[in-house]
């Protein structure tokens, strides 16, 4: 038979062994957890910069596009009205000089 004391050696090898691996792959983890924890402010302090900036010139295209609207709505309703004038003109009775 064997001897007694390599069979508690190598019962204790494995034991240490596997609190070791559970130790080195809790670190790991956590080490990737506070490192991701870092990339991810800074990512997300660029993206919502760009997101902002993108906000920004939405708001100014959309406040370009829209005095464009109404300028060219006043310009049509002003001449639109300035054509109904000259035909209310034309269709209003003009005085007789003869009376």
């Amino acid at each position: 038979m064997s001897d007694p004391k390599l069979q508690r050696a190598d019962g204790c090898s494995v034991f240490f062994s596997l609190i070791i691996g559970i130790i080195l792959v809790s670190a790991y983890f956590l080490f990737q957890v506070y490192f991701n924890e870092e990339n991810n402010v800074e990512s997300q302090s660029m993206i919502s910069d760009q997101r902002s900036k993108k906000i920004m010139e939405f708001k100014n295209d959309s406040n370009i596009f829209e005095s464009k609207i109404i300028n060219f709505h006043n310009e049509k309703n002003s001449s639109l009205e300035s054509a109904m004038q000259k035909v209310t003109e034309s269709y209003r009775p003009k005085p007789n000089k003869d009376q």
